[in-house]
């Protein structure tokens, strides 16, 4: 079948076959203005706080409603503080009978909550049970944390929002958030011991009241290191030493001159850049006296001799060949 064909646009002076066009008001310059009356206050309230008078006129507005269906009005108070008030259209008859001139029908319904609920004054278990549950997913539902904690809702998640907003958490971190950062680190990267390549802004998604660079300083400083432990193909652990024979044989193989100018992330594969790096500065500093103002590629070779680098390197691969990290094998 054709297409319809599209009607072509009138113009302004041409008339309609059965009459005269009817006006538009863009046609009129005055019948475009906003029409406003004497009532007329302007836009609705947006964060502002509300007055004693308004708080008294919310529960007045809630005994009446109550006083209409014939409930008992506490029985009316616990089902006000969930969504279930929703259900009956309670929601717009309160906020019809406060009679608060510039008040939205939610901001009224969140006041009322607010009230019921009452304040709440957090101790240090609480916040710290708030920061366990809300960091434990991704998007944690603040229902079931306000289940747990017998806090509003809405309290739980801006107090969140506030230990998360400006300065972020510092110091020591607990048993929970290190067994939260290894948990999301191998959701996020498919692996058990990464050594490089962590997509740390979405980690800190799992972490929000701590800082990116904390959470990488975490892991590849304390939290790597001490994971950082391989066997090989029987379960025997292998020794340190062959993964530093193995970066100083890379280190030799390559034609750096400048420690500072190095990919250590590269070096050796088997470790995160900073624990290269910092063996390395762990070796460079135990050189003999002669060889304190050496350039870098005279103290590798010191090294690469003093550790006898050549005569292992068929061992030390035959083992790297087959090593596995501890962590993946008990996995």
């Amino acid at each position: 079948m054709a297409p319809k064909r599209r009607r072509r646009p009138k113009d302004a002076g041409e008339q309609d076959e059965v009459g005269e066009r009817k006006p538009r008001s863009r046609d009129n310059p005055e019948q475009r203005k906003w029409k406003t009356d004497e009532t007329y206050d302007g836009k609705k309230l947006k964060n502002v706080h509300f007055s004693e008078e308004e708080d008294a006129r919310i529960m007045r507005a809630l005994r009446l409603y109550a006083e209409e269906i014939g409930e008992d009005l506490e029985v009316m108070k616990d089902s006000m503080k969930t969504e279930q008030g929703s259900k009956r259209g309670a929601f717009a008859r309160i906020a019809k009978l406060a009679d608060i001139p510039r008040r939205r029908t939610w901001a009224i319904v969140q006041r009322l909550r607010r009230i019921l609920w009452g304040s709440h004054k957090w101790t240090e278990s609480e916040l710290q049970i708030l920061l366990d549950e809300a960091c434990t997913k991704l998007h944690p539902s603040w229902k079931e944390i306000s289940s747990v904690l017998g806090v509003h809702p809405t309290t739980c998640r801006d107090k969140f929002r506030d230990l998360c907003k400006g300065t972020r958490k510092v110091g020591a971190f607990s048993a929970t958030e290190d067994l939260i950062l290894r948990m999301a680190i191998c959701e996020t990267t498919n692996s058990l011991l990464p050594v490089s390549d962590i997509p740390w802004s979405e980690i800190q998604k799992w972490l929000p009241n701590r800082g990116w660079r904390s959470l990488m300083q975490r892991w590849y400083i304390h939290l790597l290191p001490q994971l950082t432990a391989y066997e090989d193909k029987y379960g025997v652990p292998i020794e340190p030493e062959v993964f530093v024979r193995h970066m100083l044989r890379r280190l030799k193989k390559s034609s750096a001159t400048n420690p500072k100018a190095l990919a250590w992330a590269h070096v050796n594969t088997w470790w995160s850049a900073d624990m290269n790096r910092r063996k390395w500065r762990a070796l460079s500093s135990r050189v003999p006296v002669e060889l304190m103002d050496a350039s870098f590629r005279e103290r590798v070779g010191y090294w690469y001799q003093a550790l006898r680098c050549r005569e292992h390197k068929k061992r030390d691969k035959k083992m790297l060949k087959c090593a596995l990290s501890t962590v993946e094998r008990k996995a």
